[in-house]
């Protein structure tokens, strides 16, 4: 039998009650909450939550340390190295406004494709980009994009 645990964190997140208007993108409702993902999720008061992402309870990510490290890793990457600007029609020569409603259909929410302008902020940073995904390409298969083998600092068997 297949099954699946799991939660409503849609319902968790666009709850009006917590947020106002929560369908609106509103980065200042955040301010003054300085917790990582851990300390909300230890914190005894789910309503000081600004998000569960990462499950709740028993079932909750155990790995969400490392998964917060690497999307703000990720992110601030992207932003050193590019400017993104929406998709201009080319016959009203305005920008395209993403439908935030588009959505895949399943059990993650993620939006469908649309088209989008990334563009470099500089020939330095370009080439920068260039550099570190030509060092990291040698340790991938290059058909999967996975790793030719673990590295030898995760490794299990190392000697300690």
């Amino acid at each position: 039998m297949n099954c699946a645990d799991q939660y409503c964190d849609r319902g968790v997140h666009f709850d009006a009650k917590r947020h106002p208007d929560p369908r609106r993108f509103n980065p200042m409702r955040y301010m003054g909450d300085d917790q990582t993902s851990i300390d909300a999720a230890n914190n005894p008061d789910a309503t000081k939550r600004d998000h569960f992402s990462f499950g709740a309870g028993r079932r909750r990510c155990q790995g969400m340390h490392i998964a917060d490290r690497s999307i703000f890793l990720a992110l601030a990457r992207m932003l050193w190295a590019f400017d993104f600007e929406r998709h201009v029609d080319p016959e009203t020569l305005q920008e395209i406004v993403p439908d935030k409603d588009d959505l895949v259909e399943g059990v993650m929410s993620l939006p469908n494709p649309f088209k989008a302008n990334i563009v470099p902020r500089c020939s330095a940073k370009a080439q920068s980009v260039r550099d570190a995904w030509a060092e990291a390409s040698k340790v991938l298969d290059a058909e999967t994009l996975e790793w030719k083998e673990v590295p030898e600092m995760l490794r299990r068997d190392r000697q300690q």
